[in-house]
């Protein structure tokens, strides 16, 4: 997974944290109305979802034409409608319900990345965002591809990595942790090429050189 967005969600990688600047350049008119919406910036550009939360919200649209839909991507859907129209609490509220009927940490893999990925989106502090995003991290890498293709993933689980390294990356940064801001910063420019050259391939690298930038 947008995504983040996002964190990754609607479009790529969160939102800012109050009185600081947009990290992926988000602002003007256009920031003011998303920061209205309720709407991290992480997740809102002009590009596709992504991967993550575009899985989750296919998986939606199809429940209703299949016998036996994931009812847990369901769920999470249900909540990242709540996050789009700003209502973050329930959203939250709903994701942590989620999260205690999947088993939490020992849940499926794949149901614990989109959550988790989902539930960074809504967090209100950056050490709860970052609390979320490296549970994402962990999942994935327990994550085949196998069971990607199951859930509706089109490709592979490394796919997942650039955005979940950029969300990581960013949210250390914006606790003074550069080290690993760094860190996960190369990790994420080591992983993008896997994503082609398509317009969501491009913003994860154009998040990922801004950040850079920001870095030093």
């Amino acid at each position: 997974m947008s995504g983040h967005e996002g964190r990754d969600g609607v479009a790529t990688d969160r939102s800012r944290v109050p009185g600081q600047e947009d990290p992926h350049g988000v602002g003007g008119a256009k920031g003011a109305a998303l920061r209205r919406r309720g709407i991290r910036y992480r997740h809102v550009c002009d590009a596709p979802l992504s991967v993550i939360t575009n899985t989750v919200l296919t998986t939606v649209r199809r429940s209703n034409s299949v016998t036996e839909p994931d009812a847990v991507m369901v769920r999470i859907g249900e909540g990242i409608s709540l996050r789009e129209r700003g209502e973050w609490p329930a959203a939250r509220d709903l994701f942590a319900q989620v999260w205690s009927e999947i088993g939490g940490e020992s849940g499926d893999p794949f149901h614990r990345c989109a959550l988790a990925h989902s539930m960074a989106d809504v967090q209100d502090d950056v050490h709860d965002e970052l609390l979320w995003d490296l549970r994402a991290l962990a999942a994935a890498d327990l994550l085949t591809d196998e069971r990607a293709e199951q859930g509706g993933v089109a490709g592979p689980v490394a796919g997942f990595y650039p955005s979940l390294h950029l969300n990581l990356a960013d949210c250390y940064r914006k606790l003074g942790e550069l080290d690993r801001a760094r860190e996960h910063l190369d990790h994420g420019r080591a992983s993008v090429n896997i994503l082609g050259n398509d317009s969501y391939a491009q913003m994860i690298k154009g998040g990922l050189e801004r950040l850079a930038d920001k870095l030093g």
